[in-house]
């Protein structure tokens, strides 16, 4: 930041300015000198001929307000991220919904052991063959693979060779942040760890 804090500025200036950088970046590039200008005025104005007691329920009150408007702020840019997000991505957020569905129900059925009825068998009838087991099975362990890389890799690039010379198809997706990738790799090796539990509660090895 350009701005100097003075030396003197408030004790809990320094969390306001670190959850400043909780917004979103557009957010923070047109915002975030005038909020932390505007913290470092109320505070020192309001506190100043008040107690400890006064402070303390002034900085509360402002770090609650800032947590509720960070998460208004990123509900906001994915709402704009969805009405241009490609159709690859309204697919995948769906097969994701419809996999973490399955799986929770997968869970409580084999790990929890809760009285559920065997969601395979809801899904494919009673008397399902094994290659309809694995077929689909390798599916649901496909899946959130191929959902969450929609999000991970901002474009594909496929080249298509033919007579009348080649041709290059361009799928833009969406390009994520840092720690947005960070999150969605996660989620990969997530998906296996959770899979290899309800594998390995399946089989009885544990």
């Amino acid at each position: 930041m350009n701005t100097v804090i003075s030396p003197t500025a408030h004790p809990v200036l320094p969390l306001l300015r670190w959850m400043l950088t909780w917004y979103p970046k557009p957010f923070r590039k047109r915002f975030e000198q005038e909020m932390l200008l505007t913290f470092q005025d109320w505070l020192n104005n309001e506190t100043g001929m008040g107690s400890r007691g006064r402070s303390f329920r002034i900085s509360s009150t402002i770090i609650a307000d800032l947590l509720l408007s960070i998460l208004k702020e990123h509900c906001s840019e994915w709402r704009n991220t969805m009405k241009v997000s490609s159709i690859f991505q309204k697919i995948a957020i769906a097969a994701l919904t419809a996999w973490l569905i399955f799986w929770a129900w997968t869970f409580g059925k084999w790990v929890l052991h809760l009285p559920l009825v065997d969601p395979t068998r809801w899904l494919l009838g009673k008397d399902y063959s094994s290659m309809a087991s694995s077929i689909f099975g390798g599916a649901m362990f496909l899946i959130p693979f191929l959902a969450l890389l929609t999000f991970v890799i901002p474009a594909l690039k496929i080249n298509i060779s033919s007579e009348g010379g080649d041709s290059t198809l361009l799928f833009r997706l969406h390009k994520m942040g840092k720690g947005q990738a960070v999150v969605a790799w996660a989620c990969l090796g997530i998906t296996v760890v959770l899979w290899g539990t309800v594998f390995t509660s399946r089989m009885g090895w544990w």
